[in-house]
């Protein structure tokens, strides 16, 4: 691998610059008129502990026997589709709202499924890391964190981890998500001090400060001085949080994940951030699968559809990519408990920027075991290719314009390059 500082200074970024939320309120925010900001937004919602994808995008129904049984509690007959998207209806006595029936209808023109991806493991760590780098090896940053490394040190939240695998390498700080009401005290800076002349007299002593130290050092191509410019450069701009909270509805969501997705499409419309992660519970169901996934799902398809409300009320919808992800699937057929136990066999959900909708690649047989498909034409081929996690992220990759670029080259995926997304 290249020298690290080398590295780094491809990217424009330095490890005083990669750092987090906290350092830059109190040194002031870049305003979006100064800052290097996005023009592609990406969000990655994870599953952590493994959908059953069988209630989701790769329906089968009980007439459908695997090894271990009907796979279903559903009939067969009971699977719907629009379009070209097959999916789960709802088991009778599960009490779940039926929110996929609701987001479908309403997106899927949208939606992309990926249906029998080979996710390389069945090991809940060893899946998290797949699920966001795309290899089974460690050291290699997330997705999310890929893709705002070039942002760093121009966006107060280049990278918001809200779940997931938060694993960055040292090129960008993971921002903990906040709240609209603690953004709103931000832009109050001076709130606890007696004067706003005071608050000023602060900022004068850490300006000084800071030109002392830039005095002392002599070398322009040294980081330490680089990086002090920089911070020199924030603390000189007026604070951004302004254009962070004039993203925000005027009445906030009562429900938590719904307000998360607030504020992230604001940071984004406001040049605060390029990606995020978030979380969607724990959906590791060796008990009860039916009852808990069902509920789940309800919820994320609930919350992605108020992002893309929010994303398009702000008018960057078509800007942003969404990507539903998990570290692994669950068995074709329930165990002892009702439940349903780890399996390899996996299924990603995508809409927004780049993404052809209305499309389902790849599948699945009877026993959920992945089939084939043409690396070409991207239909079903028993003598073509298995997608992998690998074969997927590197598609991402490309469509986020990285592929051959530093970054690609220095963490490369091993996989070959198939038209995923055109």
């Amino acid at each position: 691998m290249m020298n690290r500082r080398n590295f780094l200074k491809g990217l424009g970024v330095t490890s005083m610059v990669s750092t987090s939320l906290g350092s830059f309120v109190l040194g002031g925010m870049p305003s979006k008129a100064h800052a290097s900001v996005s023009d592609h937004f990406w969000v990655f919602f994870y599953a952590k502990g493994g959908w059953d994808v069988t209630s989701m995008f790769d329906p089968k129904g009980s007439s459908v026997i695997s090894k271990l049984g009907p796979i279903n509690n559903y009939p067969s007959s009971a699977i719907r589709q629009i379009g070209n998207i097959r999916y789960a209806p709802v088991p009778e006595g599960i009490n779940a709202n039926d929110q996929m029936d609701v987001f479908v209808k309403k997106h899927y023109q949208r939606l992309m499924v990926i249906n029998g991806i080979n996710s390389l493991t069945n090991s809940h760590t060893v899946g998290m890391r797949v699920a966001f780098t795309g290899t089974t090896a460690g050291q290699v940053p997330t997705m999310p964190a890929l893709l705002a490394a070039p942002y760093a040190s121009s966006q107060p939240m280049a990278y918001i981890h809200d779940g997931g695998l938060n694993y960055t390498g040292g090129l960008v700080a993971p921002s903990k998500l906040l709240s609209g009401d603690q953004f709103s005290a931000l832009g109050v800076p001076d709130r606890y001090l007696d004067s706003p002349s005071v608050y000023q007299r602060l900022r004068d002593a850490k300006a000084q400060q800071l030109e002392s130290l830039m005095a002392q050092t002599s070398d322009t191509a040294n980081d330490r001085l680089i990086a002090m410019r920089q911070l020199q450069d924030a603390r000189h701009t007026e604070a951004g949080v302004d254009e962070l909270l004039a993203g925000l509805p005027e009445t906030a969501s009562t429900a938590n994940a719904k307000a998360n997705m607030e504020v992230i499409a604001a940071a984004f419309a406001g040049g605060w951030s390029t990606s995020a992660s978030v979380g969607t519970g724990n959906w590791d169901t060796h008990h009860n699968n039916d009852v808990t996934q069902y509920s789940l799902i309800a919820g994320l398809f609930g919350t992605v559809d108020h992002l893309w409300d929010q994303l398009e009320r702000l008018g960057i919808a078509d800007k942003t990519t969404i990507v539903m992800v998990s570290d692994m699937a669950r068995t074709p057929g329930y165990n002892n408990n009702a439940g349903k136990d780890h399996w390899g066999v996996n299924s990603m959900v995508l809409m927004g920027a780049g993404i052809k909708g209305n499309r389902t690649i790849g599948g699945t047989d009877d026993n959920q075991r992945p089939l084939k498909i043409n690396p070409d034409t991207l239909e079903l081929d028993g003598n073509g290719i298995q997608i992998t996690s690998t074969t997927v992220m590197r598609a991402l990759r490309k469509l986020a314009g990285m592929q051959g670029g530093i970054l690609d080259t220095e963490f490369p995926l091993k996989a070959p390059d198939i038209p995923l997304f055109g």
